[in-house]
């Protein structure tokens, strides 16, 4: 059987199709100075991984099931809505707006975060972080917190 990737990448392996799928749809990986950005509807719930990024700006302005972002260097990251967990590991002088059902950041260095949270944020080995109001978002930002189960009314 053979296995079609979105971008019209074959395989014979479900295993791989699977794995280069989530690399091709659901991650930001490996940039330098880009704009990166997914239209709202294109994550509709899976799992996106953000990594090693510098210099870059990030948009996700869609609900997503759960958010890793590691290594980043100066990025700016603008996250709709996450369901779950959104994991924030290693990041350095990078500023995130985001409304999450719960923040768990480690190791990061002088990071803003402009934050809806459900729950107090989880920081750990992390030094100079800066905390606001989420100040994000526009008149779409209703649907993608719906869709990941959050309520403006509650920010903790």
């Amino acid at each position: 059987m053979v296995f079609t990737a979105a971008d019209g990448t074959t395989f014979e392996n479900k295993k791989d199709w699977k794995k280069y799928q989530f690399a091709l749809l659901y991650s930001f990986k490996d940039k330098d100075g880009e704009e990166l950005a997914k239209a709202p509807g294109d994550i509709d719930g899976q799992p996106f991984d953000i990594g090693n990024l510098k210099n870059c700006t990030v948009v996700l302005p869609d609900f997503a099931d759960q958010i890793q972002a590691d290594e980043l260097e100066g990025c700016k990251v603008f996250i709709g809505a996450c369901g779950e967990s959104v994991f924030v590991r290693n990041c350095t002088n990078c500023t995130f707006y985001m409304c999450c059902k719960q923040l768990r950041t480690r190791d990061c260095h002088n990071c803003t975060f402009y934050l809806y949270s459900f729950t107090e944020p989880i920081i750990e080995m992390s030094d100079n972080m800066k905390f606001s109001c989420f100040n994000g978002g526009d008149e779409g930002q209703a649907a993608p917190m719906e869709s990941g189960g959050l309520d403006p009314q509650i920010n903790k």
